[in-house]
């Protein structure tokens, strides 16, 4: 087996190496680490251990010292502001969040452990909150997402079964 920039796996028979055709898998080395609720106007973003959540700013209606100049469209000074950062004490490194459709939750999994916060909006910060949740914290998912409408949440486990938490 060997790898290499090209970001495939080649595998070739040991027994018959000159002669062999390699089998190759592809490998998905850009999974999304970025999340937008709608309704909320969030957009929240991870990395190893650490979660970054912005509000979008509505720049018809923000006349806030942030947007003095109007001739200036760019993302980056005017239509997000960062509301929240939260750093996970462990080193396991997040694998995948979900806001709630309400913005009022946020659930971070791990391989090792899921952990549930909630999320008070204070007006220009968002409190981070930890919810207590045994069931999550003893569960790791490789994918976890909110069902609104059943109120679920819904995970995939490292083991690919499918989970839900109510």
């Amino acid at each position: 087996v060997s790898g290499g920039v090209e970001s495939v796996i080649t595998l070739n028979s040991i027994k018959n190496f000159q002669n062999s055709s390699a089998q190759r898998l592809p490998i998905n080395n850009f999974p999304s680490n970025i999340i937008i609720n709608e309704n909320k106007k969030l957009i929240a973003m991870w990395q190893d251990q650490t979660i970054k959540i912005w509000r979008l700013k509505d720049k018809q209606h923000d006349n806030s010292e942030d947007n003095e100049d109007e001739n200036n469209d760019s993302i980056t000074n005017n239509t997000k502001k960062l509301v929240a950062k939260l750093t996970l004490s462990d080193e396991d490194n997040i694998i995948s969040c979900s806001i709630s459709e309400n913005g009022r939750y946020l659930v971070v999994s791990r391989l090792s452990s899921i952990k549930l916060f909630e999320l008070i909006d204070l007006g220009k910060k968002l409190q981070v909150l930890k919810v207590s949740s045994k069931l999550l914290e003893n569960s790791g998912a490789k994918l976890i997402k909110f069902n609104e409408t059943k109120k679920l949440i819904v995970m995939i486990t490292p083991d690919n079964l499918i989970k839900s938490v109510n």
